[in-house]
């Protein structure tokens, strides 16, 4: 498929395809869903080589377990608490 024929389906202009092509520009999230639409692929074969997508990732945000953290207690606990009742 030419330039041509992904500016036609994708509405990007195709100096800016080729300046994303030769690694001249950095294309945006948005830009790149408008690409894979006109490639008819899926988004994530940008990122990912297989046939499938990836898997999801399995780690969860990290959350304290005890009460040292920032805030839990102590002088931080106060301030925090004063911060809250502010208007």
């Amino acid at each position: 498929m030419s330039q041509g024929d992904i500016e036609k389906r994708s509405g990007l202009l195709r100096a800016y395809l080729s300046r994303v092509e030769n690694g001249y520009t950095i294309p945006t999230i948005e830009t790149l869903e408008k690409w894979a639409e006109a490639l008819d692929v899926p988004k994530y074969q940008f990122f990912y080589q297989g046939d499938k997508p990836p898997e999801p990732s399995t780690l969860r945000a990290w959350k304290p377990l005890d009460e040292t953290a920032w805030g839990n207690s102590g002088d931080d606990a106060i301030f925090l608490k004063k911060l809250r009742l502010l208007p």
